[in-house]
């Protein structure tokens, strides 16, 4: 596992490059799963950096081949991934991805709505608050970690070490550089099937905050309208937490 560790010491921006060698790899790798000796075309749309080199993208390809189906156990299994790597990873409908190191700057943002938002359910009594790691088992392929979760207190006795199997009230999501938009409109996806309430999103470079709430489309499907948005100044109200609103101006500070 020396090769995840490398890759967790890699800055954010370093890491989203890296992903972005290996897609580009994938995509013109054809049938023989990412082991030709020869470079897609794509590949020289991204240049190789001094923090890791060619073979590093092949080893990575090798520890997660394009046609694998991950599961949930598979992610549990201490055999495969030893409880001591430092390298975060989650899993959406049978594909296993690597989760960026989060920036200063999203750990500042993360700790202070975590804070606001803890204190609020805390002196209330309506739950508990996790912040990332904690698991939400959706499905036998897809096992996600959201930055914050909330659990309200009817269903605070099903959450394990584990994390918890079913629909939390609320997730939020900080969102940087390195989150593909098509994976976190999966993910967001995901959410709303899995029966979430309330979904946070969080832009720190915009210092903007949206939240959205569970609905249904003209299909009946599950899906995310929105309900509360703020960009740099300004609050934003939840509606599952009746009451509980966050002032961008402590947020982005």
């Amino acid at each position: 596992m020396e090769l995840l560790e490398k890759i967790a010491r890699l800055s954010e921006a370093q890491q989203a490059h890296l992903l972005n060698l290996v897609e580009a790899w994938l995509d013109g790798a054809g049938e023989d799963n990412g082991h030709s000796a020869h470079l897609p075309p794509r590949f020289t749309l991204y240049p190789l950096k001094s923090d890791y080199t060619l073979e590093d993208i092949r080893a990575i390809i090798r520890l997660f081949p394009k046609n694998k189906k991950w599961t949930c156990e598979d992610l549990q299994n201490e055999a495969i991934f030893p409880p001591d790597l430092k390298v975060r990873m989650q899993l959406l409908q049978y594909k296993l991805y690597l989760m960026p190191r989060p920036s200063t700057t999203h750990q500042e943002i993360l700790t202070n709505i975590a804070t606001f938002l803890n204190a609020f359910v805390r002196t209330n009594k309506l739950g508990k608050v996790y912040v990332a790691p904690f698991g939400l088992h959706i499905d036998e392929g897809t096992c996600l970690e959201p930055d914050i979760v909330l659990v309200l207190k009817p269903q605070l006795e099903k959450v394990s070490e584990k994390g918890l199997y079913e629909a939390p009230a609320l997730v939020v999501e900080v969102i940087s550089r390195a989150n593909y938009k098509k994976i976190r409109e999966a993910k967001k996806a995901q959410y709303a099937a899995f029966g979430i309430e309330e979904y946070w999103e969080i832009y720190p470079k915009k210092q903007a905050i949206q939240i959205e709430v569970l609905a249904r489309d003209e299909a009946g499907q599950p899906v995310y309208i929105p309900f509360a948005s703020a960009t740099k100044e300004g609050k934003v109200q939840s509606k599952v937490i009746a009451g509980f609103a966050l002032v961008l101006e402590e947020v982005f500070v």
